[in-house]
């Protein structure tokens, strides 16, 4: 209880303090005379001064006790002390090395006790706790061998990335002479775009804090649209917006190479806003000039539209002896390499004005790249790819990406039996697309090989490589053995296939995909382990379910789960509840049921044309004979048997009323467009299940 008092007591310092500085600094800004006439070089340096008026920087607690520390003090004299015996050595040592253990420990548990309260990220409260260390102890060079020079790593991230973001394409060419700004920028949109910044992002090179913007007021919101309408009026950008920090994210645990390390852009904040609002704008042509096939980075759409997809086409294929090969295409550092040559004419051609093309095109097409490493400041030419890390990056490459497919892979529109893709309900569908995962559908090996050469030698001339060792093909038995080649080279035929974060196996099954999910539960609880021993039982159950049980139930919402999948995860979160002593572990049947329910009530209300829910109510026609043998349990069967029993519950207790027209069961079907129109009942329905 002492911790969780301190831990109390010091956030609400903490917000004190912060709130008083914000309430200074606003105050600066306003009494300021000279923001209403100055230049966007003069705001950035104005902004700054006001800024550190306003500060007042506070002391902070650090990890390591005043104990500790002076135990750390006194083994450092014994240490060197030539009078100090072996075991006094040994002795002060084993003592700091504990204190420091313990205050560490203690700081890990203020940690998580200040998540819990306040309901912050817990991938950023990992990240925080992580031990800090260099990112490559050694590294592995083009030519096989493994140094642990650091001026040699130092050199191949330098060759590497510049070679990575080097223009080997055409120039774009300017699309207009004179610039101009057709629709102004709204003070509405600068605070839109302000408000939505987080407070603890990291600055740009331009030292520029989100809260500088965000708690700046009116006053500021105002001369900053005042200073971006200028900006387009004459076209010349900072070039600070240009000047990137670039940040190295593991791919994986201990990377070896640096194809196992991904490049974020850390970009100015100004410059975030104003592409911010750009993207706003661009967002309403983008939605309307991308088709069904693209679910990434749109609103209303998520990776579980295609894991669903995926995943009752499987079934439907494999109960109705249907051929179905998948082509699991991975690119490149697709987002890193992609010419903006291609990403202009995208844009343009959905119907984005020009000159704001020109504007999103100057903050992004050249620029000068900062990694460091080793404590020494990399510079490195970016002059190509979208940035990982803007706002306007995953649009501006989904459009792109349209754009190339549509001349190299158009989707079928007539009613050919000759067509490639799967035929489903009158319609082929052929793909799927979230962000730069590429799945195309198809009945044989021979057009999975036409199509995704056409793709290979479209994208390569915008700068996007396919990744040969990466793609892979997944079929079912039904389809021709043959292998599926990009430009002669064959593409692995793989057993199970790892898609979204789940994994789809051949046959179906769902072990590897449990065992990968059980995997992934006890690798959050042990990040977590000895950090949560001191909170209590309610708030160690709350963050257990807010990590662990996320952790071995994402994606459940469109498993097929048997008896046995269930009792195998419910085994685990037992084990882990017991270990952690944090009460009564959750039922996972009622979790993963109420997921499922939800996640049906979602799909039974998508528009017509969304190519889930076409998939998920496919009905082969009556011509179509099913295997002979017993029919493998599918996804809609949970989903069925679970409205029959509450259709009958709810009837038993008198509270059925109108019953079968309010859930719209008809038969054993699922009748989605009335479960579309009864939304109250499927709020009933969902809200019946208990997590006791």
């Amino acid at each position: 209880m002492r911790v969780k008092r301190f831990s109390k007591d010091l956030d609400a310092l903490d917000f004190f303090f912060r709130y008083a500085t914000e309430i200074r600094y606003a105050t600066e800004i306003e009494n300021c005379e000279l923001l209403d006439s100055c230049d966007y070089k003069q705001l950035v340096e104005i902004v700054k001064e006001c800024a550190e008026k306003a500060s007042n920087p506070v002391k902070k607690d650090g990890k390591v006790s005043i104990e500790t520390i002076e135990l750390l003090k006194k083994r450092k004299l014994l240490l060197h002390s030539s009078s100090s015996t072996s075991n006094e050595r040994r002795s002060i040592s084993k003592a700091a090395r504990e204190s420091l253990k313990k205050d560490i420990d203690q700081w890990k548990c203020q940690m998580i006790q200040r998540v819990v309260e306040k309901r912050k990220s817990i991938k950023k409260m990992y990240r925080r706790m992580e031990d800090r260390k260099e990112l490559f102890g050694k590294l592995k060079l083009a030519d096989g061998s493994t140094t642990a020079n650091r001026s040699k790593i130092k050199s191949e991230i330098k060759d590497h990335f510049t070679q990575q973001f080097k223009n080997l394409g055409q120039r774009t060419q300017k699309t207009n002479g004179k610039p101009r700004n057709p629709f102004p920028i709204l003070i509405e949109e600068v605070s839109s775009a302000t408000r939505k910044l987080k407070s603890d992002s990291a600055m740009g090179l331009d030292r520029i804090g989100g809260d500088m913007l965000k708690h700046g007021g009116d006053k500021l919101q105002k001369n900053l649209a005042r200073c971006f309408n200028k900006l387009n009026e004459n076209g010349n950008y900072p070039p600070e917006w240009n000047e990137i920090r670039i940040k190295l994210l593991e791919k994986k645990i201990n990377p070896e190479t640096l194809k196992d390390v991904r490049p974020i852009s850390i970009l100015s904040i100004p410059g975030k806003v104003f592409t911010k609002i750009m993207t706003k704008r661009m967002a309403r042509n983008a939605e309307s000039y991308l088709d069904e096939t693209q679910n990434g980075f749109r609103s209303g759409r998520s990776c579980s539209e295609n894991l669903q997809s995926i995943t009752c086409l499987w079934e439907k294929c494999h109960e109705y002896d249907l051929p179905l090969v998948l082509t699991f295409i991975d690119y490149r550092a697709a987002f890193d390499s992609i010419y903006w040559s291609a990403v202009q004419e995208g844009v343009l051609e959905s119907g984005f004005d020009s000159q704001y093309m020109e504007a999103i095109k100057s903050c992004n097409e050249m620029g000068t790249g900062e990694i460091e490493i080793f404590g020494e400041k990399l510079r490195i030419p970016v002059e190509r790819g979208v940035r990982q890390g803007d706002s306007s990056s995953p649009a501006l490459f989904a459009i792109a990406l349209h754009k190339l497919l549509k001349e190299a892979d158009p989707l079928p529109e007539n009613d050919d039996e000759e067509n490639f893709g799967i035929r489903v309900d009158g319609k082929y569908i052929s793909r799927l697309l979230f962000a730069d995962d590429l799945v195309l559908i198809d009945k044989n090996p021979k057009d999975a090989s036409n199509r995704s050469s056409k793709i290979a030698k479209i994208c390569e001339k915008a700068g996007l490589i396919f990744n040969t060792s990466k793609s892979k093909v997944l079929r079912n038995q039904c389809a021709n053995n043959s292998s599926v080649r990009v430009n002669g080279s064959p593409l692995e035929d793989v057993d199970q296939i790892k898609y979204l974060g789940r994994i789809f196996r051949k046959d179906g099954a769902l072990d590897s995909e449990i065992n990968n999910r059980i995997r992934a539960g006890w690798a959050a609880y042990h990040n977590i382990a000895t950090a949560i021993t001191e909170l209590p039982n309610k708030e160690k159950n709350h963050f257990l379910r807010s990590s662990v049980l996320s952790a071995m139930t994402y994606g459940s919402e469109t498993w097929n789960t048997k008896v046995e999948d269930i009792k195998r995860i419910q085994r685990t979160i037992n084990y882990i509840w017991i270990q952690a002593n944090a009460g009564t572990p959750p039922n996972i049947e009622k979790f993963i049921m109420k997921t499922k329910m939800r996640w049906a009530g979602h799909i039974a209300r998508l528009p017509t044309q969304r190519l889930c829910r076409i998939i998920t109510l496919w009905e082969p026609p009556n011509g179509v004979k099913r295997r002979k043998e017993r029919p493998k349990k599918r996804w809609v069967d949970d989903v069925q048997n679970e409205v029959k029993v509450h259709q009958h519950n709810i009837n038993m207790q008198g509270l059925g009323g109108g019953g079968r027209r309010r859930i719209g069961l008809i038969s054993s079907k699922m009748p989605w467009s009335r479960l579309a129109r009864s939304r109250s009942s499927w709020k009933h329905l969902v809200h019946s299940y208990s997590l006791e």
